[in-house]
């Protein structure tokens, strides 16, 4: 709908009839019989006002400056579009986060927050109403209308499921839209922050309350051998003392069951060990304000093992080399097609997926003691430290290709390649009669570092506990993915891209399946600000913009002024040339 700002200046249009007349009524000559017009002058016939009536003849000067009247008069009355009849338009920031589903005893914070926003709506009555909700990533409710009906259908999309709500981003999103054309109304559960003093024209909503409760706010699972290492952090978030039973299943067995005692704010940490191959595991909190931060999954980790294949022909070094790679526990001999092979000699063709480690050692090396220079964003230079480490390399840069990945002044002693299919080769200059590296703690953290970073790369989950909100990233090798979660959520990812990468909607357990390989992915909230209910509160802060303060800046008094502007350049044209073909 287009309202106009300014009605009365619909006055103008007024002189549109006063316009028509000036062509209606134009002079008359009468006609003279004359011998000869050799020396008469002869003027431009004047289209002047006249007494009599005469055809109407409507030339494109006159539509021109009828045009420009219409324009100017449409916009002295400032219309806008999109504003109904009603109140101000406003834009509610909806805190889209996991503590908005905290109980109480008069309901859950969202429903307290959607009474409260119906009956502004029915008091205030806006003339239109756009949501936008906070939560990780501000995001856009579609819908404009300010009938109850419409804003309930619309809430429904208000699911309250983030494990955080960034407000300070999404009420700077709503002002940028609202630009004093409409107020901002944020509905939260917790006071505004230090800093940020709502001021006119935007009303913070709170609706929280301190309720009893704790959750779960870190875990891990991690493969140590032959058993799993499980850590669980457990907070009271609470402003008072609490007590609740802890209960840990593997499958469908309880593993462990214990009463905890937990002070205001206190953390409970739990580390504990299960067998290799033992099934996921699920931590269970008792009842309290909040259900989501009570439940906890926990997937096997992954153990692969990089298939290695040892080609050296000096066979002095390969027993160190297949001890190096026994110590690191993540290597397999194999007689199939590898996955990493390290080498000596000149670079031969290997299959697609293959990863080289080529060891060149120089014929007449060049001692170096530091200090070396590493790429520490790479991760084989992880954890690295090489001091006091003796490294022979060669004696110049002239036989290293590649990106160097560990230098010695502008020596690469380490470098990496990478093939158009996305395999790397790596060089390792290493001559180790005169060097020291193999025999310092630098060495097996090196091939480490190596083969974990292979076992990244090899088809299945990369991480298989994630939190909410966090990319699952899945390497499939063209076999697809299919995933399964709770509730019935099913999805199946045929890209070509490898790896797939998904984010799951909630928190569980879900199955990923790629080929003949199934994991368990498991998705938890671990959100410490959702499980806090130390600062919830009711409130309000801030106040309704008043009408004299309020300023309503529509482009369209702009563009029709510029399309008035242009139709009079127009009409300054044409007379223009209309002079210059008669004169």
């Amino acid at each position: 709908m287009l309202l106009l700002l300014h009605p009365l200046a619909l006055i103008g249009l007024a002189t549109v009839p006063l316009l028509v007349l000036v062509y209606v009524l134009r002079n008359r000559f009468r006609p003279r019989t004359v011998s000869s017009l050799m020396l008469w002058r002869l003027p431009v016939q004047p289209r002047s006002v006249g007494a009599r009536r005469e055809k109407l003849r409507l030339p494109w000067l006159f539509w021109l400056e009828l045009l420009a009247l219409v324009l100017l008069v449409l916009a002295a009355a400032g219309p806008e579009a999109g504003i109904e009849q009603g109140g101000r338009p406003w834009v509610v920031v909806l805190d889209d986060s996991v503590s908005m589903r905290a109980r109480s005893d008069h309901g859950m914070a969202r429903d307290r927050a959607v009474a409260l926003l119906e009956a502004q709506l029915r008091e205030r009555k806006p003339s239109l109403v756009r949501f936008i909700l906070a939560g990780v990533t501000p995001r856009m409710l579609e819908g404009t209308g300010a009938g109850l009906r419409d804003i309930r259908s619309r809430l429904e999309g208000w699911s309250c499921a983030a494990p955080a709500a960034d407000l300070e981003r999404a009420i700077g999103l709503a002002a940028e839209w609202a630009r004093n054309r409409a107020d901002v109304v944020v509905l939260t559960d917790h006071a505004p922050p230090d800093g940020m003093e709502p001021g006119e024209g935007v009303l913070w909503y709170a609706v929280g309350q301190r309720r009893v409760n704790a959750g779960f706010v870190g875990a891990a699972r991690t493969a140590a051998g032959d058993r799993d290492r499980c850590f669980i952090e457990i907070l009271n978030g609470a402003g008072g003392a609490h007590q609740t039973e802890l209960i840990i299943r593997l499958g469908q067995e309880v593993w462990d069951r214990k009463s905890l005692a937990l002070a205001p704010g206190e953390r409970h940490r739990l580390v504990f060990e299960v067998p290799a191959g033992a099934p996921a595991l699920t931590a269970e909190l008792g009842p309290d304000a909040l259900d989501e931060d009570n439940l906890l999954w926990l997937a096997p980790p992954p153990r692969r093992k990089v298939n290695v294949a040892v080609a050296l022909t000096n066979q002095e070094w390969v027993p160190l080399i297949e001890r190096t790679l026994k110590a690191t526990g993540l290597s397999q001999t194999t007689t199939n097609t590898p996955d990493l092979v390290i080498f000596q000699g000149e670079p031969r063709p290997w299959p697609a997926r293959t990863w080289t480690l080529r060891w060149v050692e120089p014929g007449q090396p060049a001692l170096f003691t530091g200090p070396f220079l590493l790429d520490r964003a790479h991760p084989l230079a992880q954890g690295l430290s090489l001091e006091g480490t003796l490294w022979a390399g060669p004696t110049s840069a002239g036989d290293a290709g590649g990106v160097p990945v560990v230098l010695a002044g502008n020596t690469p002693l380490l470098t990496e390649s990478v093939s158009p299919e996305g395999t790397r080769h790596l060089e390792l200059f290493y001559e180790p009669a005169h060097s020291t590296l193999h025999e310092s703690p630098d060495w097996p953290v090196l091939f480490w570092n190596l083969l974990n970073w292979r076992a990244e790369w090899l088809p299945g989950l990369r991480e298989p506990n994630v939190r909410v909100g966090a990319e699952v990233i899945v390497r499939h090798e063209g076999a697809g993915v299919r995933v399964r979660g709770p509730a019935g959520w099913e999805r199946t990812i045929e890209a070509a891209a490898d790896p797939v990468v998904f984010e799951a909607p909630r928190s569980g357990l879900y199955e990923v399946t790629s080929g003949a390989r199934t994991e368990w992915l498991a998705v938890n909230l671990l959100a410490e600000g959702e499980t806090d209910f130390s600062a919830c509160t009711e409130g309000t802060w801030g106040a309704w913009r008043s009408e004299a303060a309020a300023e309503v800046h529509s482009p369209w008094p702009t563009w029709l002024g510029l399309a008035a502007c242009a139709a009079l350049l127009a009409h300054l044209y044409l007379v223009t040339a209309e002079r210059r073909s008669v004169g």
